[in-house]
């Protein structure tokens, strides 16, 4: 109160230049105004520097058991964040960095208002640092070495990731926003990824309707990321028609998609354009007639066209537009090549080969379709062995009549 002049209001703002140390204090503090959750625990060392304005905050602290074993804070913070008689600026900038031992991301994502975050419990080590401009977060980075980290799944039971490793980083750029990661790996039971780095971009326009999505990736595993992206987008994932799993590793990955927003509240792909080699790929979904696995190759693709090199055993191939049954597949090998042209499009594979449990085949085929992907017009040159003719029916395309099917 001494700092404080006579005729003052009481507002932090009049306050001079001035620092406080602590060492060794007990605390509890909340946010009632924001409805904050309620943090106790014991400061080991606290500095803070008040300087036009502006708070320089720096503390380690025994955070209390459900947030961790230690948690140091530094900050650069306005005034008006802490002053109730002041309101902050909405372009004001500030900056958080938390670091941790055995600590709790859920209790601490509560701690930067990130708590929509869909965390249920973790333990770990880790560091962030986060960036604001006024109270929404546009920046943040972490180090991680996180164990038993428990994500929320929409309508499902929560998935845990036994081990999630490496430098994260989000950032709000112009349009849009960019995350990336270095040394990234996940374990989840036997299974552990090899170090990997990435990046997605995702930016509106030039027109509002308009959407842009980029990616790269050295290596990414399907079954340990559909967990996160039905936690983050599980609403996009509804608007794209996304039901089912898919399983598999892929690497060295760039795409690009651009979407326009349809006049029905979602989003259509406009152009796209897909580089990737995967291995034992796998998509099922029962709704839709799929039930696909164990394949692998590599696919360059983009409106125009692309090329699919196979390169697969021990597979499982089921849709059920097409084939009568799942087909399972010992070995399939070969190189297919599509082009997109004004009046459909055209597939030509050469030098397919094809093993399965009741026998081989090798075959050429050039395929018209037209803008729709229907009427289609074949020539096939085959070379087959069925152990039992009998079989032959359920390797052909549900697509030829039975007439068809009884002359063969």
């Amino acid at each position: 109160r001494d700092y404080v002049p006579a005729d003052s209001e009481g507002s932090l703002a009049d306050l001079p230049e001035s620092r406080l140390q602590l060492a060794e204090v007990s605390f509890s503090f909340q946010n009632i105004q924001r409805n904050g959750p309620l943090i106790a625990g014991l400061v080991h060392q606290y500095d803070a520097v008040l300087d036009d304005e502006r708070i320089e905050v720096s503390a380690e602290m025994d955070p209390g058991a459900s947030y961790g074993r230690s948690l140091g804070i530094e900050a650069d913070i306005p005034l008006q964040l802490v002053d109730v008689n002041q309101d902050m600026r909405a372009d004001t900038s500030w900056d958080l960095r938390l670091y941790a031992k055995d600590f709790r991301l859920d209790k601490l994502l509560e701690i930067t208002e990130l708590s929509d975050f869909p965390v249920i419990d973790s333990e770990g080590d880790a560091e962030f640092r986060v960036a604001f401009t006024g109270m929404a977060p546009v920046a943040l980075e972490s180090e991680l070495e996180l164990q038993q980290l428990e994500l929320a799944q929409p309508g499902g039971v929560p998935v845990v990731i036994d081990r999630l490793t490496g430098y994260l980083d989000w950032r709000l750029i112009n349009g849009g926003w960019r995350a990336s990661g270095e040394r990234v790996r996940i374990e989840r039971g036997s299974r552990v990824w090899p170090d990997s780095d990435f990046i997605i971009r995702y930016t509106q326009g030039p027109e509002p309707a308009r959407q842009q999505v980029s990616a790269n990736a050295t290596f990414l595993r399907a079954d340990d990321l559909l967990p996160f992206m039905q936690a983050l987008i599980p609403v996009q994932l509804q608007e794209a028609g996304f039901t089912g799993s898919v399983t598999g590793d892929f690497s060295d990955l760039g795409l690009e998609l651009e979407l326009i927003d349809s006049e029905m509240d979602s989003f259509e792909l406009d152009s796209f354009k897909l580089d990737v080699q995967f291995l034992n790929l796998g998509y099922v979904s029962f709704d839709k007639g799929f039930d696909i696995s164990g394949f692998s190759g590599r696919v360059a693709a983009d409106n125009g066209g692309g090329n699919l090199e196979i390169n697969t055993r021990d597979a499982r191939f089921g849709v059920a537009e097409i084939f009568r049954e799942v087909l399972d597949v010992s070995l399939l090998e070969g190189l297919a090549i599509w082009r997109a042209g004004p009046q459909g499009y055209r597939v030509l594979a050469d030098g397919i080969r094809l093993e399965t449990p009741e026998g081989s085949a090798t075959a050429s085929l050039e395929l018209g379709l037209d803008q729709d992907l229907a009427n289609p017009i074949i020539d096939l040159n085959d070379e087959a062995k069925l152990d039992a003719v009998s079989a032959a029916p359920r390797y052909l395309p549900k697509m030829l009549p039975s007439k068809v099917l009884e002359w063969l």
